[in-house]
């Protein structure tokens, strides 16, 4: 993925409810007083079809305020016209930019209307997220400790796969900027010397040290691709808390 898209909020996003009609005219007030009761949502989109041309949205406040106003049933009366569709491949940033002056936006998968974005969905992908970046943190903290802590020679080990300069030029690595895959060439060069490691399989901690990293990556890129698990984290925070 090149940009971030709203894919990063499409599994938080609720599965939609919605109505087929060829014209918003059709809904009668029975269908949208027993669709509202059992689904118990805010909202309801109509279409044409699961892929045709979107007619409107029925806003529930719309209608509750329309029935204490004992008015005539008018289905054009309860529309909400700032809930629009949206893909899940459009830009996150526009996504969320439309979000801002609406009560949600209608997301489109694969060619059909699928899910239904709200300003909770947002606030909840968010939340996710950044208890994921936390885990991450944390083991990036602990990791750079033991290596101030027992002095380690990075730079050497980064050697071994010319990894040892700073952003490409004549300027050496620094503790704080080591890398995921710095971390996994330093703890593989070092292992004998790390005594407090030495009930722990040098295999596995290092399998769990790049799968952290895969997660990393993932994560910083909002490709969304990877089942996140929190094991690996509980396993290197175990053995690096000495």
């Amino acid at each position: 993925m090149d940009k971030f898209s709203s894919i990063f909020l499409e599994p938080e996003s609720k599965k939609l409810v919605y109505l087929t009609s060829n014209k918003i005219e059709d809904i009668t007030q029975e269908t949208l007083d027993k669709k509202f009761y059992k689904e118990e949502v805010s909202y309801i989109p109509v279409f044409k079809s699961i892929k045709g041309q979107h007619l409107g949205t029925f806003s529930r406040k719309k209608y509750f305020l329309l029935k204490l106003k004992r008015k005539r049933f008018n289905p054009f009366e309860i529309l909400d016209d700032k809930i629009h569709v949206v893909d899940l491949n459009d830009n996150l940033f526009d996504v969320l930019k439309r979000l801002k002056d609406s009560s949600g936006l209608i997301l489109k998968i694969n060619g059909e209307h699928k899910k239904f974005i709200s300003p909770r969905t947002v606030s909840n992908s968010f939340e996710h997220y950044t208890s994921k970046i936390i885990l991450i943190e944390s083991i990036e903290i602990k990791i750079r400790e033991i290596i101030k802590k027992y002095k380690i020679n990075f730079i050497d080990s980064l050697k071994i796969k010319n990894q040892h300069h700073k952003n490409n030029n004549d300027e050496l690595k620094g503790v704080d900027d080591l890398t995921f895959f710095d971390y996994n060439l330093i703890f593989n060069d070092n292992w004998d010397n790390l005594k407090f490691l030495n009930l722990v399989s040098k295999s596995d901690f290092l399998v769990n040290l790049n799968v952290v990293s895969q997660y990393r990556n993932d994560l910083f890129h909002f490709r969304n691709k990877l089942d996140f698990e929190e094991k690996p984290f509980k396993y290197l925070i175990k053995y690096l808390t000495y």
